[in-house]
């Protein structure tokens, strides 16, 4: 009974059926020391009992189990390798293109690479796009040991004053809902960003000697990536196929300026 009202009258609210069922994250019952209200407290973490062993948390937020590469393969071993399949497939199509395709033509437009010596151009944009591989051997490695999951690209910890004892749980971002989707467009987009520029350097180049294979090769470059945001914004799983259709685009264009380069450099013209 509420000590402030003069009938005495009984002010404490029972949780209802919809209440205590709402989603799958549990509830918990605590008496107020001053109404004898019973408040309603949700725990987002849930029981460990109530999860999978693959979608467990601890006390700080993060996954149990470290994320892996494919196969459970080392991330260096992993990159290394996706990395020199991508760049097989990617020389294959371009040799295909150069050799079934206009090769009197492309030999014309090479000439002035060749006078030039623009071969190292084209060499050195090879290096500078591959150079990314080792950032990305060195994030899955760190992400692997740290168990951070995507879209997670950075990790914040709470400010606690000295002396505190119990540590606040790490600060993540928000992966359900309409937040949730929001976040994975975002990463989207910034992943686009990220390999936007290496994309435009080889196009460029490659178009000076390709130039309508290459207009279609950015085509389905683009068309990729649209459909790599989607699925991204649908699941983080999701995301694969049209990741991989805009890294074969890339190869591509690294596979045609690899054989400029080549043909530049060592004067193999027909």
């Amino acid at each position: 009974r509420h000590p402030g009202r003069a009938d005495g009258a009984d002010v404490t609210r029972p949780c209802s059926s919809s209440e205590a069922q709402r989603s799958d994250n549990e509830y918990t019952q605590v008496r107020g020391q001053r109404s004898g209200a019973r408040i309603l407290i949700r725990s987002r973490a849930g029981t460990m009992s109530d999860k999978k062993n693959d979608d467990a948390i601890d006390s700080m937020g993060l996954p149990v189990s470290k994320p892996n590469a494919p196969q459970g393969l080392p991330p260096a071993i992993f990159y290394t390798i996706f990395q020199a399949v991508l760049f097989s497939i990617g020389t294959a199509i371009a040799y295909c293109v150069y050799r079934f395709g206009d090769t009197k033509g492309y030999n014309l437009r090479m000439e002035p690479i060749i006078l030039a010596d623009y071969g190292w151009v084209y060499l050195g944009a090879f290096v500078l796009t591959k150079g990314f591989v080792f950032h990305s051997i060195l994030l899955g490695t760190s992400r692997k040991a740290s168990r951070v999951g995507l879209p997670n690209q950075h990790v914040y910890k709470v400010y606690q004053p000295p002396g505190s004892t119990a540590p606040l749980g790490y600060v993540l971002m928000e992966d359900e809902g309409a937040v949730g989707r929001f976040n994975r467009a975002q990463r989207a987009y910034s992943q686009y960003l990220d390999s936007l520029g290496f994309a435009v350097l080889n196009f460029l180049l490659a178009a000076a000697v390709f130039p309508f294979p290459a207009f279609v090769l950015a085509s389905i470059y683009a068309v990729a990536r649209a459909a790599n945001a989607a699925g991204y914004v649908s699941a983080v799983d999701s995301r694969g196929p049209g990741l991989l259709g805009a890294y074969i685009c890339l190869a591509t264009f690294e596979g045609a300026n690899v054989l400029v380069a080549v043909r530049s450099l060592t004067n193999l013209l027909d």
